[in-house]
């Protein structure tokens, strides 16, 4: 069981409530903090990676549109049969299609995180993306996740589906997870409707 830590943190514009295969041991977070570095970030440039929140609405025209779009997600996976029925084929960041269970060494996996996500101002020249991000849901130091980024996809008929990209994550000392994102990737959120999602084997 792990032990549940209080953050100052800032408020998510929708409350998820935990999604698992077995019991959790740990509480949904509604909460997030993310800390960002670029490799190749000039001086005096900046760059968001952040949830879409309540203090974010104003600055996104569909900002309704997103947490509808992230809703209707978690509805689909509170009512799948498994995590990994509900993400179905998840490729890496090189294209390749991966399994959550192998990678995680878990028949059973739980989803404690699952929010819309925003970039603004990222230049493909900043390279990789190193993020922290804090949750109110602690992880173990050296606990291995896997961070999925979902885009919404729009087929010809106008049906609209998700793509999923897993990238490693790691838990770090002070109970939050280090990711790191591509600049491909980072492009992706900023042009498209994105969201995230935190899988683990805890």
């Amino acid at each position: 069981m792990k032990k549940i830590v209080c953050l100052v943190l800032a408020l998510l514009c929708v409350s998820v409530m935990a999604v698992a295969e077995s019991t959790p041991s740990k509480t949904t977070a509604d909460l997030t903090l993310i800390q960002t570095s670029a490799a190749n970030l000039p001086e005096g440039a900046s760059f968001t990676l952040a949830p879409v929140t309540t203090a974010r609405a104003a600055d996104l025209p569909d900002y309704e549109e997103r947490v509808a779009a992230c809703e209707a997600e978690i509805a689909k996976l509170a009512q799948s049969a498994s995590v990994a029925e509900y993400f179905g084929t998840v490729t890496d960041s090189e294209g390749n299609e991966i399994n959550l269970t192998e990678i995680l060494g878990a028949d059973a996996l739980n989803v404690y995180e699952f929010l819309p996500l925003v970039v603004d101002g990222y230049d493909p020249a900043y390279g990789n993306v190193t993020a922290t991000m804090e949750f109110s849901t602690p992880y173990e130091e050296g606990e291995q996740v896997v961070v999925l980024v979902g885009l919404v996809t729009v087929a010809e008929d106008g049906t609209e589906a998700m793509a999923w990209t897993a990238l490693p994550g790691l838990g770090t000392s002070n109970g939050g997870i280090e990711v790191e994102f591509t600049p491909e990737i980072m492009v992706q959120i900023q042009e498209g409707t994105a969201m995230m999602t935190v899988v683990s084997a805890n």
